[in-house]
């Protein structure tokens, strides 16, 4: 929809707002078990964008960050804000496709479970139960074996493994890796990138010692990515396939990362890590 001779942002706010409630309360007696929702995104030229096709894009970022707050909710298009949700710096926000299959675009149902993850871990109250929930709910997302969290001890010889959500079928291992010994398995930390992930589609290509630690465990791969607290490592974040080889796409690479920087507010919150 294009609206023109909007003097305001606050004009095109009440507009939205409008629009929503409009929307909902059509045929509302017809459909009182199914009910209608809408969400709705919006962005301006020129302060958004000069040309159709960026406003378009802009419209759908913003789209998408209202549908992350749930439904029948509007959302205004904000570089800031969207750089933060979608986990992608401002230059590329306006000029990515919105196509799901390139490797450089944004792929709005990670985006939204980001936002929704996000949202349980800093409104809890019980910060440990919704650190379970926030594992169990990108683990059936994304259809993994394991999803989970290792602290480091704070001498830094060793990990646990702290949080663990397990697939129906798939044993836990949380109780048998609270004392991982990295004198056992060498520098585990080479296996992370620049970015701080650790990728492997199959664990046979790991050294031997590290292999021997994960078949143990039945992984056949493994992606994690490493957790910082004011540049200091205190961990990781992680998904396990026991299934078979996997070849990990962007959708579950840019998830990690993007939700590590969650991670230091969340120890903080835990309180002091054991050693």
């Amino acid at each position: 929809m294009y609206m023109h001779c909007i003097s305001s942002p606050d004009q095109l706010t009440a507009r939205a707002k409008q629009l929503v409630t409009s929307l909902r309360e059509i045929l509302a007696d017809q459909l009182r078990h199914l009910p209608l929702s809408c969400s709705v995104g919006v962005a301006a030229c020129p302060g958004d964008a000069s040309c159709f096709e960026d406003l378009y894009q802009c419209c759908d970022l913003a789209l998408y960050a209202a549908k992350a707050k749930g439904k029948n909710q509007y959302a205004m298009y904000d570089k800031r804000s969207m750089s933060r949700i979608f986990g992608m710096n401002s230059e590329k926000l306006v000029t990515a496709n919105t196509r799901i299959e390139s490797d450089e675009t944004i792929d709005f149902e990670t985006a939204a479970m980001i936002q929704q993850v996000s949202g349980v871990l800093y409104q809890a109250v019980d910060v440990a139960a919704a650190i379970n929930t926030a594992l169990e709910m990108i683990g059936r997302k994304y259809d993994v074996s394991r999803a989970y969290i290792f602290e480091e001890s704070q001498d830094g010889f060793y990990c646990r493994n702290t949080f663990e959500w397990c697939r129906e079928g798939v044993q836990a291992q949380k109780d048998s890796l609270q004392h991982v010994s990295y004198g056992h398995i060498g520098d585990y930390y080479e296996n992370f990138d620049i970015n701080g992930v650790f990728y492997c589609s199959d664990i046979a290509s790991l050294p031997k010692a590290q292999y021997e630690v994960l078949a143990n465990q039945n992984i056949k791969a493994i992606l994690q990515c490493a957790i910082s607290n004011n540049g200091l490592r205190v961990g990781f974040v992680g998904f396990d396939d026991c299934t078979g080889t996997r070849l990990w796409n962007q959708n579950h690479i840019r998830l990690l990362p993007s939700l590590q920087s969650c991670s230091p507010p969340l120890c903080l919150k835990c309180g002091p890590r054991n050693a």
